[in-house]
């Protein structure tokens, strides 16, 4: 593995709090430490569960339970609007704005900030900083989060 490697090589260089991240890593399942691998390796520190989907992690919400109760992941992230637009596909977008027409042939990258300035003229999905309008079901859903800083290193 590699970061036996490393602790056998460095180990004079690693920190106290590298260290034991690297003995709680061996001691993971498989599957949540397969699960951190990837996340890792993925754009951006938010996620969607149901596109956590590999074989060798199978339930991402299993994978995560360990990970959560060592403080790694945040199962209920804050999630600003511009990370949930991120997040969402483009006709979800549709979907939630009741967006219809000229709307659908402009790029995703052009709609967010559309969005932005619709959301915040009408409040139609955020009040009191909270999403009013989300219908995503939480459950297949919820975006997760990595909230330890030596996760990202």
């Amino acid at each position: 593995m590699a970061l036996d490697w490393l602790r056998g090589r460095y180990r004079e260089l690693l920190s106290d709090e590298e260290r034991c991240f690297i003995a709680d890593f061996a001691g993971l399942p498989v599957q949540s430490a397969a699960l951190v691998v990837r996340m890792i390796m993925r754009q951006g520190d938010l996620f969607r569960t149901s596109k956590l989907n590999y074989a060798e992690i199978g339930c991402p919400r299993q994978a995560a339970a360990p990970l959560i109760e060592r403080g790694w992941l945040d199962p209920h992230p804050g999630v600003s609007f511009p990370n949930l637009c991120r997040l969402l596909r483009k006709a979800e977008l549709w979907s939630a704005l009741g967006l219809r027409g000229a709307a659908r042939s402009v790029r995703k990258a052009e709609l967010i900030p559309l969005v932005g300035e619709i959301a915040e003229e009408t409040g139609r999905w955020m009040h009191g900083g909270r999403s009013t309008r989300c219908d995503l079901p939480c459950q297949d859903r919820a975006p997760v989060r990595p909230s330890a800083t030596h996760v990202l290193r």
